[in-house]
């Protein structure tokens, strides 16, 4: 089956690190790296330099209503004329408009939902966010535009998580259309042995808005005990948070060096955002290689972390619950090591990519046949 994969993807060398797709670009990756038996996939971008596909006039008149406002903050429009012939279009995070004779069956999929990021990211009103998604679904249902928050226009609809599926339901998304299917991540090497030392990871562009700086406070008040648990944090910081101690930060590292070379030092994963997380595709790629996580109990992490189990859950914004949690698996090498298999037999029975291969080809499959 060939499949068009149209899905965001990061630059090899970003500019501007708050600009990162991060979890989506990691879904791309895991897809055109490990796709699902017997689907090949042409990424968008090389199927544009090869002139199988072409952009329509509406591409620049429908994302400078983006950039204008008038329509709310999004990844943007897609909007192509296929020259070649695919059996399947997989559009990812983006509104999908296909032009011209050749119009194969489309599956739609997104990680959480554009609603959530103008309401919890960016802080929009439920009214502003109505009013300008009134026009977005007027505009999709006139121009038969595949929206996944608003208009599937027949398309089935892959979400990563039960709380995106809630999410979507509640914008109107009809329920037979919603599947909820994780990201898939291939299995990484083993974690390394660790001697005497605790190592604390933290990744995530958005230092604040992840719980970096949560962290830094309960790692200072952890330091004063436990002088041999070490920190490493990626990802770029506020410049009115300041760095003092043994703490190793850089503000970027490609994912290969990412899963080659920082995962492996790690013994426990911290993700606590205070009010938002996207998903926390990070908690999964910690969990391959058999890495405790504590997150915060916000959007899909209660569901990817199982509570005392696999690591622990904890309330958003409390420090004393991470210093708590933190100090348990310091304490006790015993529960920390139990902690990380059970996390990772949790990841090859649900995240594992030859697993959730499996579902999206039945995906791919029944929208193939009945299109």
């Amino acid at each position: 089956m060939n499949v068009l994969l149209i899905s965001p993807k990061d630059p090899k060398k970003p500019s501007q690190l708050k600009f990162l797709m991060g979890g989506e670009s990691t879904y791309t990756h895991s897809l055109l790296d490990n796709p699902p038996k017997g689907v090949s996939y042409t990424y968008f971008s090389d199927a544009l330099k090869n002139n199988e596909i072409e952009y329509t006039p509406w591409q620049t008149f429908l994302n400078t209503l983006i950039k204008t406002r008038i329509l709310p903050i999004d990844a943007g429009y897609q909007c192509l004329r296929l020259k070649k012939r695919f059996d399947l279009v997989h559009c990812h995070g983006y509104c999908l408009k296909l032009a011209g004779n050749i119009k194969p069956p489309v599956v739609l999929s997104d990680s959480s939902s554009n609603y959530l990021f103008l309401k919890d990211y960016l802080g929009w009103s439920r009214e502003k966010i109505n009013s300008r998604y009134t026009l977005r679904k007027f505009l999709a249902q006139k121009l038969h535009i595949f929206d996944p928050n608003l208009n599937l226009n027949g398309a089935p609809l892959i979400v990563w998580s039960e709380f995106a599926k809630k999410t979507h339901l509640d914008l109107g998304i009809d329920r037979k259309k919603v599947i909820v299917i994780p990201p898939g991540i291939a299995k990484f090497q083993l974690r390394k042995t660790r001697n005497n030392l605790c190592t604390i990871l933290f990744v995530g562009t958005w230092f604040k808005r992840k719980g970096g700086e949560i962290l830094l406070t309960a790692y200072k008040e952890l330091k004063k005990k436990y002088p041999n648990v070490d920190l490493i944090l990626i990802g770029e910081i506020e410049k009115d948070i300041f760095l003092s101690g043994k703490i190793f930060h850089k503000n970027y590292v490609p994912r290969e060096k990412l899963i080659r070379d920082i995962f492996p030092k790690a013994d426990i994963l911290v993700d606590v955002p205070p009010v938002a997380e996207g998903y926390g595709l990070v908690v999964l790629e910690a969990a391959s290689l058999g890495i405790p996580a504590i997150v915060s109990s916000v959007y899909a992490l209660p569901e990817i972390v199982e509570d005392r189990k696999t690591g622990f859950v904890i309330g958003p914004n409390n420090v004393s619950a991470l210093v708590d949690a933190l100090e348990k698996l310091i304490k006790n090498p015993t529960l920390l090591e139990k902690m990380g298999r059970s996390a990772k037999k949790r990841f090859i029975k649900n995240y594992w990519g030859e697993v959730t291969n499996k579902k999206l080809l039945k995906v791919y499959k029944e929208a193939f046949q009945n299109p």
